[in-house]
C-alpha cells in the first residue's frame, strides 16, 4: 500500500516520536568498546561472561513500512538484546564510525569482513520489514560474517495495536515486539504468555458453503455467514491464543492483493492463487471451514492446515460437529452460525497453541542458545 507523500511524511515523524520515547529508557550495557581480546567462545551463542557480538548490517523496508530504517531497527535490536545475557549488541555508532573513516579515505561503503575484524563481530544482521494492514512482518537473518553463511533466520508477524486519536498507526511497539520474539527464538528465550516468543501466523481462508438448497437458510445467507465467520474466528484466535497470530481481515485481503487478487469469496474453497500469496509471505498456517448437507443435519467442520508449497499442504488437526438443520432455520440464523463455528474453533485453537508451545520447549530443551 502506498501512502500519500504528507500522509507518509506525518506517519514517519509519528513513529519517531514514539520510538524515541519507547527506547529512550533502554539500557546502556551494549555502549562499551569491543574487545578484542576475548575469551575464545564456546560455541555460536556464548553465555555471559563471552557474549555473542551482533551489529546491524542494514535493514530494507518499502512503502507503508518505510519509515522502519536503520535507526528504527537498531533501537529494536538494542532494546530485545540488551536483556539477553547471551548476547552484546553494539549500536550504529560503531557501524559508522568505521563507515566514516572509510569515506575519509574515499571509498564507500565497508566490507562486513572488515567490521568484523574490527568490532570482532560473531554475526551480522540483515532484516527486512514489510506490512499488511495492520500486521507487521519481519524477516530477520543473522549471517557469519567470516564465511558469509547463514547461521539463523526467522519470519516474524504481530498486530500493529497501537494509534493515535486520528487513526495512524505506531509501528515502534510492534517493531520491537516481532525483533524480541526472532531474537529470542535465537538465544532460547523462554515463551510466556505475557511475552510470547513461539508464534506463528494464522490467516483464516474462507468458510466454504455450496450453492445446496438442503442447506436452506445457510445456502441463503452464505456471503453473509462465511464473512463474519472469517472475521469471527479470526478475531477469537487474537484475543485468546498469543501463540497464533491471526491475520485481520483486511490485512488477509492485503496479501492477496500482491499477487492482484481484489477480492474473494469467502464462501468459495481457498484456491491456488491464495495459496500463492500466503506461502510467498511465509505464512504457512490456514484454517478453512466449510458447512454440508447431510440429511436433516448440517455438519460444521474446521482444519487446521500447513501450507508446504505453493501447490502442497498437510492436515495439522481437524474439528467437526453436526447440528439440526432447523438449528439455523431462525431470525438469529447469522449469530447462532457464527457462535457455532466459534465453539468448533475453541478446542482446536487451544491444541495448536499447546502444540506450538510444546514444539518451541522441545527444540531448545538441552541445546545451547543460537544452535
Amino acid at each position: 500500500m502506498k501512502f500519500p507523500g504528507t500522509y507518509r511524511i506525518v506517519l514517519w515523524l509519528l513513529a519517531l516520536v514514539f520510538l524515541v520515547a519507547l527506547f529512550s529508557c533502554a539500557a546502556g550495557s551494549n555502549d562499551g568498546a569491543a574487545d578484542s581480546a576475548r575469551a575464545a567462545r564456546p560455541g555460536p551463542a556464548g553465555d555471559a561472561a563471552s557474549p555473542f557480538i551482533l551489529l546491524l548490517a542494514g535493514t530494507d523496508a518499502h512503502d507503508s513500512a518505510a519509515p522502519v530504517n536503520d535507526f528504527f531497527m537498531d533501537q529494536a535490536l538494542r532494546q530485545a538484546l540488551d536483556s539477553i545475557p547471551a548476547a552484546r549488541y553494539l549500536t550504529l555508532n560503531y557501524r559508522d564510525s568505521i563507515a566514516s573513516l572509510y569515506r575519509a579515505d574515499g571509498k564507500e561503503g565497508v566490507p562486513v569482513e572488515e567490521l568484523a575484524a574490527r568490532l570482532d563481530l560473531d554475526g551480522v544482521i540483515y532484516t527486512q520489514v514489510a506490512r499488511f494492514g495492520s500486521v507487521l512482518a519481519v524477516d530477520l537473518r543473522i549471517i557469519d560474517p567470516e564465511t558469509r553463511g547463514l547461521l539463523f533466520r526467522d519470519i516474524v508477524f504481530s498486530l500493529i495495536r497501537y494509534r493515535d486519536t486520528s487513526g495512524t498507526m505506531f509501528l515502534g511497539p510492534t517493531l520491537y515486539d516481532c525483533v524480541r520474539k526472532a531474537v529470542g527464538r535465537y538465544f532460547h528465550v523462554p515463551h510466556t504468555s505475557a511475552q510470547p516468543v513461539a508464534t506463528v501466523p494464522v490467516v483464516v481462508a474462507g468458510v466454504v458453503i455450496p450453492n445446496d438448497a438442503g442447506l436452506g437458510q445457510i445456502e441463503v445467507l452464505r456471503q453473509t455467514l462465511a464473512t463474519e465467520s472469517v472475521k469471527a474466528l479470526g478475531e477469537y484466535a487474537r484475543l485468546h491464543f498469543p501463540e497464533l497470530i491471526a491475520f485481520d481481515y483486511a490485512s488477509r485481503n492485503q496479501v492477496y492483493r500482491l499477487i492482484n487478487v481484489a477480492a474473494v469469496d469467502d464462501y468459495a474453497p481457498m484456491n491456488a492463487a491464495e495459496r500463492q500469496a500466503l506461502y510467498g509471505v511465509g505464512i504457512d498456517r490456514c484454517l478453512t471451514g466449510s458447512a454440508m448437507h447431510d440429511g436433516d443435519s448440517v455438519r460444521l467442520r474446521l482444519e487446521l492446515r500447513m501450507l508446504l508449497s505453493v501447490s502442497r499442504d498437510s492436515l495439522i488437526d481437524v474439528a467437526q460437529t453436526a447440528y439440526p438443520k432447523s438449528y439455523f432455520e431462525t431470525t438469529k440464523a447469522e449469530e447462532d452460525f457464527v457462535v457455532a463455528m466459534i465453539d468448533l474453533a475453541e478446542p482446536l485453537f487451544k491444541r495448536e497453541a499447546e502444540r506450538i508451545r510444546s514444539v518451541y520447549a522441545g527444540t531448545v530443551a538441552g541445546r545451547p542458545p543460537g544452535r
